[in-house]
């Protein structure tokens, strides 16, 4: 705790003295999921280890960033959006649960985040820029129920498995012209959408999330 206090009394008077730009963005998602199974058998030897990837899917994503330029080169960007994410024929790999858990009609997964990106930029060249961070998101809706159900009781014992924040990095390139940006970075997750590991003690399933981002931006204040 005494370090984050620390960090956080350096960086405020960075921030304060900054030069400091806003920018709304738009853009698309390029995702997909890739889902993988662990099924034990007898011995560790019979450990067998599925992987099936999805196919991707295009949703959008809207938000603002927020610029600070703190050395001659070198700027942080944080800020926040609603980002939807998800993949393509999700429900193939969905679990046959009772009849009182219905399956959408939709076989799609699409995921709604409240996103907020944290990110250092360099200056490669004249407004040419490569960055990295973090991105924190939030899920605020989905569409579709993401259950498992366990295959030790009877009738099965149904649980949520689906984890609310996702955790990413990113890893892009942007080119910025006096008002007006585009930007292309790559969204790698660091978290499940979801993971079985707790709830099913016979198998392990879990799904993981990445995919390209590409986003226009409009500067309008410095």
């Amino acid at each position: 705790m005494r370090q984050v206090i620390i960090i956080v009394a350096i960086l405020i008077p960075v921030f304060l003295t900054a030069q400091k730009s806003i920018r709304f963005v738009g853009g698309i998602n390029y995702t997909r999921t890739k889902h993988t199974v662990f099924k034990y058998g007898l011995t560790a030897d019979t450990l067998n280890i599925i992987t099936m990837n999805k196919d991707a899917i295009i949703l959008p994503h809207i938000g603002f960033e927020y610029d600070f330029k703190t050395y001659n080169k070198v700027s942080f960007t944080t800020g926040m959006g609603i980002s939807m994410m998800g993949t393509a024929n999700y429900s193939d790999i969905v679990v046959q649960l009772p009849p009182k858990y219905p399956q959408r009609s939709n076989k799609d997964l699409k995921i709604i985040y409240l996103r907020i990106p944290l990110m250092i930029k360099y200056e490669v060249m004249n407004q040419f820029y490569a960055f990295v961070g973090y991105s924190f998101n939030y899920s605020i809706r989905k569409n579709q129920s993401i259950l498992d159900a366990h295959p030790g009781t009877f009738p099965p014992e149904i649980g949520f498995i689906y984890r609310n924040y996702h955790h990413a990095g990113i890893f892009g390139l942007r080119k910025d012209w006096r008002h007006l940006s585009i930007s292309a970075n790559y969204h790698l997750g660091l978290s499940r959408v979801y993971d079985t590991e707790i709830f099913n003690a016979y198998s392990r399933a879990y799904l993981s999330l990445s995919g390209i981002q590409c986003s226009v931006g409009y500067k309008i204040s410095e």
